[in-house]
């Protein structure tokens, strides 16, 4: 990933980048660093762990897609840390 560019990216931008199926770090996380990010969302509908536990948890994308500001900034804080962690 480049560092540099990512950085530049607002915390929607960068949450989308790697969530997105077709974002430009889509590829990075795993299916389950996926729903980790995945349950800082707060968009509708509400999920939980039984919820993404069913196997087509990524295609309900508008959850991200409505998050609040604070919602996105645990996204990518989520993110970054995961991929700190590797």
């Amino acid at each position: 990933m480049n560092n540099r560019k990512a950085e530049r990216l607002t915390d929607r931008e960068f949450v989308v980048s790697h969530l997105d199926v077709d974002g430009t770090y889509s590829n990075i996380l795993t299916d389950n660093e996926w729903a980790k990010v995945y349950l800082n969302a707060d968009g509708f509908p509400f999920v939980d762990c039984t919820y993404i536990a069913g196997s087509l948890y990524k295609w309900d994308f508008e959850h991200i897609l409505e998050s609040s500001p604070e919602a996105f900034a645990r996204m990518a804080a989520e993110i970054r840390r995961l991929l700190g962690n590797r």
